[in-house]
């Protein structure tokens, strides 16, 4: 199963984050949606992982985001624990 670096997604919404709150919600977001895809609902987490992408920059960045969402299948808990979420969303994959 091949692994994409997250920690360059730390780096962009790092970049793309107005405020470290701002950066905090970006990273609740994609760990969130990694968690609706682990928990079945795969529709409905590459959705809203798309739609996160849009907004910080898809078309700057469309071949490490696409790679991110070929390889999502089997790593959304590794994927979803590596972003700087809060840690009541980072508990749902316990």
């Amino acid at each position: 199963m091949k692994t994409i670096d997250i920690n360059k997604l730390n780096s962009i919404f790092g970049e793309e984050g107005c405020t470290s709150a701002h950066q905090l919600r970006l990273s609740d977001t994609f760990a969130n949606a990694c968690f609706l895809h682990l928990s079945g609902h795969e529709q409905a987490g590459r959705k809203l992982i798309m739609e996160l992408f849009d907004q910080i920059g898809w078309s700057r960045r469309k071949t490490y985001f696409l790679d991110l969402l070929d390889s999502l299948n089997g790593n959304e808990k590794t994927y979803g624990l590596a972003v700087n979420a809060h840690e009541e969303i980072r508990a749902l994959f316990d």
